[in-house]
């Protein structure tokens, strides 16, 4: 994923009015450097036919693709941005829709400049978004793949298939399930919520394979949408809104991203959610440096100690941002120490 796109780009380079020369080579060398520091180049094996979603993407094939096909080459795709550019804005105004018009030459550069990165021979417009693929290929993958024996093995064969973190994915987990034990008189969750709280744990982060940004949210979608063998249609959907709270907005009853759950599975969400965001925390630096965890409840105050093999910096900062709600839901302080060893 990278951070470029026809509007961000239009808006850098003022690309809707008319453009330069000169603006155009800043453009370009701009896309260039952006997909040259973030992705590879001549991946071997990599396809060189790539299929272009988003109604941009479509347009700009549309305009370079000889008549009566649904694809363009990367020359034609060239040729388009030149020939967008000599347009002018009221050229361009009359051949696309309003809101397309102005951001459609940065739109061209991009896909030039991808096709060029990539060595594409051509791209085929689709009509259908990331998610769309993402969902086909769970399902082809799951017609050939055996059936998981259980709920966590069937979580981390999911999220193998987006290449997910799975060391950071497992000690998260295996942190969720530590403090769920060990907290177990302060949140009095029926212990059949548990291998909720282990799947949630260990997709988390799924929704990274669509975007960073909101990767929560996609995290979410997927899960709801995808297959997952040990769990019911309303359990999955308990355990992809676990997921989805796992950071920004807290999971309190009120939210929206709470609405359709019984009041006892908006407290077992909310609960479970706010277990999962302080185990997070503590492999925030995704490298694992916490051993061992160990829980001391002293009257309205729970003390979660840490034993690691590192300095724990990152982790202790992140789980103090934890500590309100921690407080608000589980009804007790929370308190972090470290120990080396």
């Amino acid at each position: 994923s990278v951070a470029l796109g026809a509007v961000r780009l239009s808006e850098l380079f003022d690309a809707g009015r008319q453009v330069s020369a000169k603006q155009l080579n800043l453009m370009r060398g701009y896309a260039r450097e952006a997909l040259t520091e973030a992705l590879p180049t001549r991946v071997p094996g990599y396809p060189r036919v790539a299929l272009g979603s988003s109604g941009t993407c479509r347009s700009v094939i549309a305009f370079a693709a000889a008549e009566g096909t649904g694809h363009a080459t990367s020359r034609q795709i060239s040729r388009a941005v030149d020939a967008l550019v000599a347009m002018g804005p009221e050229g361009r105004r009359k051949r696309f829709e309003p809101g397309r018009a102005d951001i459609v030459v940065a739109g061209a550069v991009v896909l030039e400049a991808v096709a060029t990165h990539l060595s594409l021979e051509a791209v085929t417009a689709v009509d259908r978004g990331l998610r769309h693929g993402v969902l086909v290929d769970l399902v082809r993958r799951k017609q050939h793949s055996p059936r998981d024996h259980s709920l966590a093995d069937a979580a981390v064969n999911l999220g193998r298939r987006f290449y997910f973190d799975e060391g950071h994915a497992r000690q998260v987990a295996r942190l969720a399930l530590t403090l769920f034990d060990e907290l177990a008189l302060l949140h009095r969750l029926p212990a059949l919520v548990r291998p909720f709280l282990e799947a949630a744990a260990l997709l988390h982060d799924v929704g990274n394979a669509v975007s960073y940004q909101k990767h929560h949210r996609h995290t979410q979608y997927l899960i709801q949408n995808a297959d997952i063998p040990g769990l019911a249609d309303r359990e999955r959907d308990l355990v992809s809104r676990i997921a989805r709270y796992h950071r920004r907005s807290a999971p309190d009853i009120h939210h929206v991203g709470m609405e359709g759950l019984t009041l006892p599975e908006a407290r077992i969400v909310r609960k479970l959610a706010t277990i999962l965001r302080v185990a997070d925390s503590l492999d925030r630096s995704h490298l694992q440096p916490v051993s061992r965890v160990r829980v001391v409840h002293r009257s309205k105050e729970v003390i979660v100690r840490l034993t690691s093999k590192s300095p724990l910096d990152l982790e202790l900062w992140d789980v103090g941002h934890e500590a309100l709600l921690f407080s608000r839901v589980l009804g007790a302080k929370l308190r972090v120490e470290s120990v080396r060893g």
